[in-house]
């Protein structure tokens, strides 16, 4: 039983190996663990940026972790929500919070700009990825189907949403959590399926 499981867990490593998106660690680093405490917060969430790591802090400061230990570079709005999803892309980090509002920070100005674009319902965007200057959002509709958004950007300054996904009925079968884009769409379902 322990040779098949091993057999069935190889095949699953390979499978999502092939998918890109899945790799497994051999070789892992210890950031910042004790610093937090200090700093009287937690990370809330982290993305990765060239070669640059940051990370969100629940008190809504955002941290470069560099040589293990977090430095603060800037503070986002207290009106931000609980951020939910990250990305980046260019000189642009990308924050989804929780509010279902898109919040823009600059690297090379270090400055946070306002929600720079909302959901019109609250909590109806789920996850979002930035490729290609643009963003794709992972949104929940009100019949409690999904669909994905594609939001247009020149810069800092984003278009209105649009409805991205045409198919019908729908791949995303309701239960989809994550998203991520490199020329092709991968959505991950609650149940494993991608």
């Amino acid at each position: 039983q322990a040779k098949e499981r091993q057999l069935l867990q190889d095949a699953i490593t390979q499978l999502l190996d092939r998918v890109r998106h899945v790799s497994s660690a051999t070789k892992t680093e210890l950031v910042a663990e004790s610093a937090w405490g200090v700093l009287g917060t937690t990370p809330e969430t982290l993305v990765k940026n060239g070669q640059t790591l940051y990370a969100l802090g629940a008190n809504h400061a955002l941290y470069i972790l560099s040589s293990g230990t977090p430095t603060q570079i800037a503070s986002a709005s207290a009106t931000m929500g609980t951020v939910i999803a990250a990305s980046a892309e260019d000189t642009l980090l990308f924050f989804l919070d929780d509010k279902s509002a898109i919040w823009i920070f600059d690297t090379t100005t270090k400055q946070f700009l306002d929600a720079t674009l909302r959901a019109d319902t609250p909590g109806n965007w789920q996850d979002l990825f930035a490729y290609g200057s643009r963003l794709y959002v992972l949104a929940r509709l009100a019949d409690g189907s999904q669909t994905l958004i594609r939001i247009e950007r020149d810069g800092t300054t984003l278009a209105a949403p649009v409805a991205w996904m045409h198919t019908s009925p729908s791949p995303i079968q309701g239960n989809a959590t994550r998203l991520t884009v490199d020329g092709k769409l991968y959505v991950v379902e609650r149940t494993g399926v991608i």
